[in-house]
């Protein structure tokens, strides 16, 4: 278990790094969604966000017993943020990743940190530094691959209203 633990632990940290990164890149648009989503003072959040990011990315690799319930207790936090925005039915861009994307929030951004909350509780069976082995990694990715499928899937359909549409013989549309 401790392969697979140390890939999760790699996994949310690489998710966590790429995150605050793209925070960093980009503190005005950041900051903007940050005040989007009703925070006081966004731009005074952007670096304690970045820098709470990066220490759980090092906290998951370093410590993963201790990474993974603080990725948890962030994960809930941020979602959190994010229910609230979706609840009010605001029309607001996450910001979870920066400048990467225009959708507005969704159930589909509750949905990956759902994803990100369970690799982290597996991250957190870890006992030391993260040691992934192959079969560890090679099962995150493809549990990943399988996550982001799901998520593009549920983007497509709350978009279009559907995700395909088959017409049977003699069916009127």
């Amino acid at each position: 278990m401790s392969g697979l633990a140390g890939a999760a632990a790699v996994c949310v940290a690489v998710v966590f790094a790429l995150a605050a990164g793209a925070k960093w890149r980009d503190r005005p648009t950041t900051a903007h969604a940050f005040r989007d989503l009703g925070l006081a003072a966004p731009e005074r959040w952007v670096a304690p966000v970045v820098f709470v990011e990066l220490g759980l990315a090092m906290l998951l690799i370093v410590r993963p017993a201790i990474g993974g319930p603080a990725a948890i207790a962030t994960l809930i936090v941020f979602s959190v943020v994010l229910a609230v925005a979706i609840r009010r039915g605001d029309d607001v861009v996450c910001g979870c990743f920066g400048a990467t994307g225009d959708r507005p929030v969704g159930p589909v951004d509750l949905v990956r940190n759902g994803a990100l909350v369970l690799t982290s509780f597996v991250a957190a069976t870890g006992t030391g530094i993260a040691r992934p082995s192959l079969v560890g990694l090679v099962t995150v990715t493809a549990l990943g691959a399988a996550v982001a499928l799901v998520l593009q899937l549920l983007t497509i359909r709350s978009q279009i209203g559907s995700v395909f549409r088959i017409e049977l013989a003699g069916e009127v549309s």
